[in-house]
């Protein structure tokens, strides 16, 4: 999130990142407009992250996920 690493699948902050991805979709749907997230994971990233944060996402009932790629 914003540059904010999500390094191991134990981790801590993915439960900070569902509490965080929860309160942005209640703030998303009190304002009427749909929670979007962008994945945008390095080389090195392991698919095991990339579904925890699929799972962190779909925890908080944020359907619009969408995968970036980095620059070249």
């Amino acid at each position: 999130v914003n540059e904010y690493t999500y390094d191991s699948p134990d981790s801590s902050r993915l439960l900070e990142l569902t509490g965080m991805l929860t309160r942005f979709k209640e703030a998303s749907d009190a304002n009427k407009v749909e929670a979007l997230v962008a994945i945008a994971p390095s080389d090195s990233t392991t698919h095991q992250m990339i579904i925890k944060v699929m799972d962190a996402c779909s925890i908080a009932w944020i359907k619009g996920v969408n995968f970036s790629i980095g620059e070249e």
